[in-house]
């Protein structure tokens, strides 16, 4: 990744941090109001994305009629505003593990699920871009286990460490997804736990399985992993349940190879499709808690294509 001007960087930086710091000073009520303001302007005011996210939610089936689908994508971009304003303030109300254990709701496990999360030496947490998936990954490392934790870098640097520095709290680790694998696998060797989030198109690099019906490319870091160690997979989403730092919690699993087909190839493509059918139970049950701009299908004519910048 190419980093940025120097210059460019700090103005960047300190122009974020300024906003950062007025979000959170302000009463958290204001804070959401304007999240709501923000995210319907935003939605009027990005044509394409919001037309993409239109098409997306028609092609889940998710909504019958466009003007449906556009009310769920309008919740979507008012959701995303307020997940910054949750990441930007959520130190202020998650100061301990009773506070997790006050505001975050653990909806009923499966007996199964339960003794995973109690007994197996080692996890591998699916989550994906639904709810607040950043408090999944709190939450687990501070009352369940630590995890190592994927993340995406910017090509901001000092944005980056920032973000770092917010999710590296509560005995969670992160780690830049360029060359993750190994980490992940020497963590769940030794007996740790790892986080990653497996909703996002995955290109040549991923496996075919069907997701809301359609064919789509679905990353197999996931797989792969259980496959070398053994570790089960767990799906795990956290969704808002109000403004004012309260969650539900939802934990399925475990998936898991119980007998190979003998065909490496296959396996891996039966544990993907597992933990993609996990995610999509979660999303039809949030469909506004869902990023749906994300180019998740392979049989999708896009429309409303950006022009190409004139040379």
């Amino acid at each position: 990744m190419k980093k940025r001007n120097f210059l460019l960087q700090n103005v960047e930086y300190y122009l974020a941090k300024g906003f950062a710091e007025f979000i959170r000073i302000i009463p958290l009520k204001a804070a959401f109001s304007l999240a709501k303001v923000f995210g319907i302007i935003a939605y009027y005011a990005d044509f394409y994305d919001r037309k993409l996210m239109v098409q997306h939610i028609m092609h889940a089936k998710i909504a019958a009629t466009k003007k449906e689908a556009a009310t769920i994508a309008r919740a979507n971009y008012i959701h995303m505003v307020k997940l910054g304003v949750e990441f930007l303030r959520f130190d202020q109300y998650f100061t301990s593990d009773e506070s997790f254990r006050e505001r975050v709701k653990v909806l009923p496990l499966s007996p199964e699920t339960e003794n995973a999360v109690k007994n197996a030496k080692s996890i591998i947490f699916v989550g994906a871009h639904l709810g607040n998936w950043e408090m999944s990954g709190l939450f687990c490392s501070a009352i369940w286990r630590p995890l190592l934790s994927v993340m995406s870098p910017i090509s901001n640097e000092k944005i980056t460490n920032f973000i770092l520095s917010k999710r590296e709290k509560f005995k969670q680790e992160i780690c830049l997804k360029k060359n993750s694998f190994k980490l992940l696998l020497n963590a769940l060797k030794s007996g740790r736990s790892v986080g990653i989030i497996s909703d996002e198109h995955a290109g040549r690099r991923g496996v075919e399985t069907t997701f809301f019906e359609h064919p789509a490319m679905t990353h197999i870091s996931s797989a792969l992993l259980h496959l070398r160690t053994g570790a089960p997979i767990l799906v795990g989403v956290t969704t808002r349940s109000s403004d004012n730092f309260t969650y539900n919690l939802s934990l399925n699993g475990p998936y898991k190879l119980e007998k190979s087909t003998g065909n490496f190839d296959e396996d891996v493509k039966l544990l993907a499709q597992m933990y993609t059918s996990a995610i999509e139970n979660e999303v039809r049950k949030h469909p506004t808690q869902w990023i749906w701009c994300h180019k998740r299908w392979m049989d999708i004519n896009r429309e409303g294509k950006k022009k190409k910048r004139k040379k």
